[in-house]
């Protein structure tokens, strides 16, 4: 609806290796965009202390970091696809960030308030 062409994907190694988000992406003729190996290495690790509840201002940076990197790429729309990440609340200027947690629970009272 928005026209976007590309997305910058922050999730765990897993769902990225699982292609859930890939595939819908690619069907809907929109490409991903994954962090390097290094940065999803660093994705991983905050991701766990996320779980944890051991994160710092440092964790939020380094996503922002990656967040960056893709906007250097041209990449202007990223995908929270982790349900954790929301948490450090990363806004950028410039990049619209979905939170799919957000989208999940906003879909869910779609569904409820057809009912």
């Amino acid at each position: 609806q928005k026209y976007v062409k590309q997305v910058g994907l922050l999730a765990t190694t897993a769902t990225l290796q699982s292609g859930m988000y890939d595939n819908a992406l690619r069907k809907a003729r929109i490409t991903p965009v994954l962090p390097d190996g290094l940065s999803q290495a660093q994705l991983g690790k905050l991701i766990h202390r996320l779980v944890q509840s051991r994160h710092t201002n440092r964790d939020r940076d380094a996503v922002l970091n990656v967040v960056d990197t893709f906007a250097q790429k041209g990449v202007h729309n990223v995908i929270l696809a982790c349900t954790d990440l929301q948490l450090l609340l990363p806004e950028r200027p410039g990049i619209h960030i979905d939170d799919t947690m957000q989208i999940l629970a906003d879909a869910t009272v779609r569904e409820i308030l057809k009912a």
